[in-house]
């Protein structure tokens, strides 16, 4: 066995090479380089030797000239073995990219852990069952939603402004979507679909900073860690929250307030439009609230809407009064 600079085509040129002489002693030796080989070398190395020799089958075409009978058998046999091999590596990249979402979405699930079981003490302490907190989990799966879905019901606020302020709440996933959808290579929408549900302010933040072409698989792997752990949790944090005192259930409710302060202050801090916002709709909330004009929940829906008309239309007129100033 000896080495040889030839590297093989199907390999990319990655130069690997395993060479076993020919049929004659002292014949050219012909190069072994392509990867699957490599993989699979040991269970064939007897009968490559018998035969007197192999190479990748990119290399056949020259040595037809020399033992065209001899090589053609030869290459017929392992025209099979390629076939297999290349099936073989298909399915690893496959498992692969898959895993790579995996991997990435560890540091997700674990931080989800605290939020998830949070969630499931305050659905214990709000009065659902175990099985209405576990389906919404697995539904709806949006944490910011069903916090906001929990303290309404608290509430006993109808569902249908629920449904609605839930909604409100998710419109963001719109823009998230379609921001993956080119990202992402091409698939069919169905598939597309799938992941597209699993997409949450983290997997998307993760996704977005890639700066390759994503896969439908690895999309898979990076959203699939992150609901398991979500939902699991859920689950968890119900079951555990049965055993906890009543005091402590109740100061769990202040977590649904920490989490859309925590949501809020970083984009407040970023952009002056979103603190204009935020201090909009607080302040038309309240009104309606002390007014009693609406009931409560509608009035955080109707709240939120009007804020954002009022404040786009506002900001479309500085950019408007801008352009004609410059003009």
């Amino acid at each position: 066995m000896r080495e040889d600079s030839s590297f093989c085509k199907f390999c990319e040129g990655k130069r690997r090479s395993f060479h076993f002489h020919g049929i004659r002693k002292g014949g050219r030796t012909l190069p072994l380089s392509c990867a699957f080989f490599l993989k699979m070398r040991r269970k064939y190395l007897l009968r490559i030797r018998k035969k007197g020799g192999l190479a990748c089958p990119f290399f056949f075409e020259e040595r037809k000239k020399e033992r065209p009978a001899k090589i053609a058998g030869i290459a017929k046999e392992f025209r099979g073995l390629g076939g297999k091999a290349l099936r073989m590596m298909s399915g690893t990249r496959i498992a692969g990219r898959f895993l790579d979402g995996i991997q990435d979405a560890v540091p997700i699930a674990i931080g989800y852990i605290p939020i998830a079981l949070t969630y499931g003490f305050i659905a214990k302490s709000t009065g659902l069952s175990l099985g209405e907190c576990l389906l919404m989990s697995l539904f709806v799966y949006a944490g910011a939603s069903q916090y906001m879905a929990l303290d309404m019901i608290g509430k006993h606020i109808g569902s249908l402004e629920i449904i609605f302020t839930t909604f409100i709440v998710n419109i963001r996933h719109f823009l998230m979507s379609a921001s993956l959808n080119e990202k992402v290579e091409k698939d069919h929408p169905l598939k597309k679909a799938i992941y597209a549900f699993g997409v949450t302010d983290e997997t998307f933040s993760v996704a977005a900073v890639k700066n390759e072409k994503l896969t439908t698989l690895y999309m898979y792997g990076l959203n699939v860690l992150a609901y398991f752990s979500w939902c699991l949790f859920s689950a968890v944090g119900f079951i555990i929250g049965s055993n906890i005192p009543g005091v402590f259930q109740d100061g769990m409710s202040i977590a649904l307030y920490a989490m859309f302060i925590g949501l809020l202050v970083p984009s407040m801090k970023k952009s002056g439009k979103v603190l204009f916002l935020a201090g909009s709709a607080a302040f038309l909330n309240s009104f309606f609230q002390f007014c009693r004009i609406v009931s409560p929940g509608w009035s955080i829906v109707i709240a939120t809407l009007a804020a954002s008309v009022f404040v786009e239309y506002v900001f479309w007129l500085k950019r408007k009064r801008g352009k004609v100033r410059n003009g």
